[in-house]
């Protein structure tokens, strides 16, 4: 098997802007309908595991797509990859954005239950901001972004240089391949 992690980044957790890059990342990598999964996974069947997240912290924030896939596929993967990204910088169907606000939904209810998840989410918010936010708050702030908003996030990481690893097995010059087209976009 192969393994490619691609990252780009996100504004730190003080930066409003965060939120359309935590959206975002629901919207294109999130639940079976998602994007990657849907088109990548189930439809092309071009790796057999995908995730996409968006990690934010006080001083940086990152979306990362991390995909398992055989040799034979991974450079395939990594340019439908791109070719999605660059379709949601074009626009966001409003239907992808609702099920990608009802995900955050259903995840923050869900960490509510978790006492070591609620204590690292206030200490992020502490060093951050100098106070915890309300989930009221925080829900809005997601509740509020539009689909320009979103697709302008996707738009900002395409500009972005891109993290690259890759591990596994690789066809002969794979990697180098895979690096220039994501340098090359």
């Amino acid at each position: 098997q192969s393994h490619v992690v691609l990252g780009w980044p996100l504004p730190p957790l003080a930066d409003p802007a965060h939120h359309a890059g935590v959206l975002a990342a629901s919207l294109f990598g999130e639940g079976m309908s998602s994007p990657l999964l849907d088109e990548l996974r189930e439809r092309r069947g071009l790796a057999y595991y995908l995730s996409c997240s968006a990690d934010v912290h006080a001083d940086a924030g990152q979306f990362v797509v991390e995909a398992s896939t055989a040799p034979e596929h991974l450079e395939t993967l990594v340019a439908e990859t791109d070719r999605l990204l660059a379709r949601q910088a074009e626009g966001v169907r409003t239907a992808d954005l609702e099920r990608a606000r009802n995900m955050l939904d259903v995840r923050r209810l869900r960490n509510r239950e978790s006492a070591s998840r609620r204590v690292e989410d206030a200490a992020l918010d502490l060093l951050a901001f100098g106070r915890v936010r309300s989930r009221e708050e925080q829900r809005a702030a997601i509740v509020d972004l539009s689909a320009t908003d979103v697709a302008e996030a996707f738009a900002a990481m395409r500009r972005a240089p891109v993290a690259l690893a890759v591990s596994g097995t690789l066809k002969k010059g794979a990697f180098d391949r895979v690096r220039e087209r994501m340098k090359g976009r």
